[in-house]
């Protein structure tokens, strides 16, 4: 091949490069400013649904303020009436003036009263019986202390409509009186505040606790919650970042608004969901016009290179034979360019092209280091997420304990059950980290054994004995105490004589040391031993419960110290149970909480 014609194809190749990362470049800053649009668009409409929501809340919360302000229609509510006529005349005088001129307007289709004054009875004042006061919004509102409470009620049998209500107590004329008003409120209220031009979009509301109340794009949203929109759970992020999910083969842009201007909807969510189909028809056309663009240049490139390449064959020569030495392992630039015609420029091209072919590598490197980085933190949270699903197990059995108590005991030595609960919670709730002292730890199983002994009193006896030079050990929380509550719940609930739980430590050698959690109740039918310790050796599935603590704690182990480390399991006729956890001994504060590396 001629030189002219390399040089020519050559210059073609460099200038084809050229143009493509050029137009890359205009496509990925269109898509960028489209994207960029349609979030400040997304987020602006979020925010001013919000901002609708906030107010329309507000001017029902005016309402209810103003019934809490006014002490003469709760003095009348509170009065006791020796006659029903006078009761009557009361109502017809002075609440139902009210009740007519609050639910004629602002789309309140119901407003009820709830006292415990038995003289004061109407179709919209009832009665506060012992059912009322096991209610959710009557738990808040006493227990809480709260003033004005959001609830979402699901559809009216009656009315058959979707409503939310408000809860108001009533106690400024009397702060210790039982008087609520509750006012229903029409969904459809709230559906009406999506402006015309956001019809296309999905807007979510969700209360505090994560309870759908309005989904714009679905009419039921009755025991909805927010884990069951799984691309909103995944996607929770700060409110000042958009992000994109996939749902049902369509990109939607996630936007997040938080109501934080009263006590009263503190934590009401607002999500929306905008479709990106706008975004790709535009890129398409984009898309077009810069190609034909392309082409257009390529074509005109072509054209001029191939009108002056006679003049250039000794350069390009030399050009050719540096192209020819150049590999991965050699990206080296031309540094002596000289002169400022078309040679010289195809030189700097070649430079360019090194460059980021240079940038391109480096890059890759970089790719590789983050995904080491993120299966790194993968392991972390799979960590992580095995410590947390403990917590609730214990929880659990600690209640069904404190429940066991009062049926065997009845209510005398309550304070002290609640008093070692509200330890345990302390304990459970003031440990942060996955690690701590082997003494916080022993703490811990010396409360749940307490709490135990109220249900099992004499039936149930226990001895602790780890050495001092071991409490500064560094354990994975509650690894112990999930030991201990299975030598309750297998070696004392069902056996009816008495048992002692013995928990000590033994130092194996100057590396490892040994967690002993023991009892002498009935032993493990032998099938069944070797059906745990098969358990144990295959690893933990999650999707099933059976065994879900001894395999927890297995695996926590494991994932922390090494596969060497874990849980031995024997049981005998003469021995009882002996769960034995192995543990290195030279971990005082040397394993970071969030990965279990060692200092």
């Amino acid at each position: 091949m001629k030189i002219r014609t390399s040089f020519f194809l050559l210059t073609m190749i460099v200038v084809a490069l050229f143009l493509g990362c050029l137009i890359y470049y205009i496509l990925r800053s269109y898509n960028q400013f489209v994207f960029e649009k349609i979030s400040e668009n997304a987020v602006h409409s979020t925010s001013q649904f919000t901002q609708n929501i906030d107010s329309l809340l507000q001017s029902y919360e005016q309402v209810t303020d103003f019934l809490f302000l006014n002490e003469d229609l709760q003095a009348k509510m509170l009065t006791i009436y020796s006659d029903f006529a006078d009761t009557q005349q009361s109502y017809d005088d002075y609440l139902s003036p009210f009740t007519k001129s609050i639910t004629g307007s602002r789309n309140i289709f119901r407003m009820t009263f709830f006292t415990e004054n038995a003289t004061y009875q109407f179709p919209n004042v009832k009665l506060i019986n012992n059912d009322m006061k096991q209610s959710s919004w009557y738990q808040m509102m006493i227990n809480n202390k709260l003033n004005n409470y959001w609830s979402y009620e699901g559809e009216d049998e009656y009315y058959h409509l979707n409503f939310l209500r408000l809860t108001q107590r009533l106690n400024k004329y009397k702060t210790d009186a039982r008087l609520f008003v509750s006012l229903d409120i029409n969904m459809q209220t709230i559906y009406n505040l999506i402006a015309k031009e956001s019809k296309r979009t999905r807007f979510i509301v969700f209360l505090e606790d994560g309870t759908a109340i309005m989904d714009s794009f679905r009419q039921n949203v009755v025991g909805m919650k927010l884990q069951d929109y799984p691309f909103l759970h995944d996607n929770q992020q700060d409110e000042s970042e958009s992000q994109i999910a996939l749902i049902d083969d369509q990109s939607y842009l996630i936007t997040f608004q938080t109501i934080n201007s009263r006590y009263s909807v503190r934590g009401m969510r607002v999500a929306s969901l905008t479709p990106l189909d706008e975004l790709a028809i535009k890129v398409n056309e984009m898309r077009r016009f810069t190609l034909i663009l392309f082409i257009v240049f390529l074509l005109l490139f072509a054209v001029i290179i191939f009108s002056i390449s006679y003049g250039f064959t000794k350069r390009l020569s030399i050009l050719t034979d540096k192209m020819k030495q150049m590999n991965l392992d050699n990206l080296q630039i031309l540094t002596s360019v000289k002169g400022k015609d078309e040679a010289s420029i195809l030189t700097i091209a070649y430079n360019r092209m090194v460059r980021r072919m240079e940038r391109l590598i480096h890059d890759g490197y970089e790719m590789v280091i983050q995904k080491k980085e993120l299966e790194i933190k993968t392991k972390e949270s799979e960590l992580y997420a095995l410590q947390t699903q403990i917590h609730p197990h214990y929880l659990f059995n600690v209640l069904n304990a404190i429940c066991g108590n009062l049926l065997e005991k009845g209510d005398r030595e309550n304070a002290r059950m609640v008093k070692l609960l509200a330890k345990s919670f302390r304990h459970l709730l003031g440990k942060s980290g996955q690690m701590i002292p082997l003494s916080d730890e022993i703490e811990i199983v010396d409360t749940y054994l307490n709490i135990q002994r109220f249900r099992f009193g004499e039936r149930m006896a226990s001895d602790i004995r780890i050495p001092e030079n071991l409490m500064d050990m560094k354990v994975p929380k509650l690894i112990l105490q999930t030991l201990v509550e299975n030598a309750v719940v297998h070696g004392v609930e069902n056996y009816e004589q008495k048992t002692t739980i013995s928990i000590y430590a033994r130092i194996v050698d100057e590396y490892n040391y040994q967690l002993i959690v023991q009892n002498d109740g009935p032993c493990i039918p032998k099938d069944r031993l070797n059906e745990i310790k098969e358990i144990l050796n295959q690893g933990i599935d999650m999707h099933d419960s059976k065994h879900i603590g001894l395999r927890n704690v297995q695996d926590r182990i494991q994932k922390i110290f090494g596969m060497e480390y874990g849980l031995q399991i024997d049981s005998s006729d003469d021995k009882g149970t002996v769960v034995t956890a192995c543990l290195p001994y030279a971990m005082r504060g040397g394993i970071s909480d969030a990965s279990g590396i060692v200092d």
